[in-house]
């Protein structure tokens, strides 16, 4: 059998836009572990047009850039949970995107550090004052 058949498909949502770069100060959880590592806005990011891209998972793949950054008074001790460290994290830095960033591709977006304004262990409630109030999940 050998037929053939169109299909037509609304394209609209698939425009594509450039790779951009803006500068940005946010507040969220790192998360480090096996294989995987990205950073949880508190507030998901919307400083750069996604085009045909869909933010489904909300992270950004976090480098820094260059050695050595630190918050005030170094980083903090963290004990693992669930085999994750979290650290929760008020930074600056360049957010470059959209795109398929990190592990699997996994993020959206590439929110490279360069500096960080304090670090703390994360909690449950560490985003609470950056977000509604019922969202609590890192």
């Amino acid at each position: 059998m050998k037929d053939t058949m169109d299909i037509q498909v609304d394209m609209g949502g698939c425009t594509d836009v450039p790779i951009d770069t803006v500068l940005v100060r946010t507040k969220g959880v790192l998360s480090e572990g096996f294989e995987d590592g990205f950073f949880t806005p508190c507030k998901r990011f919307d400083q750069i047009p996604l085009g045909g891209y869909r933010d489904f998972s909300g992270l950004a793949y976090l480098g820094f850039a260059e050695k050595g950054i630190q918050p005030p008074g170094g980083w903090p001790a963290v004990a693992p949970e669930d085999g994750y460290y979290k650290t929760f994290m008020d930074v600056e830095g360049k957010l470059i995107g959209p795109g398929s960033f990190g592990h699997m591709g996994l993020a959206a977006y590439r929110l490279i550090v360069t500096r960080v304004f304090s670090a703390k262990a994360a909690t449950p409630k560490s985003c609470d004052t950056e977000r509604p109030r019922e969202s609590s999940t890192y």
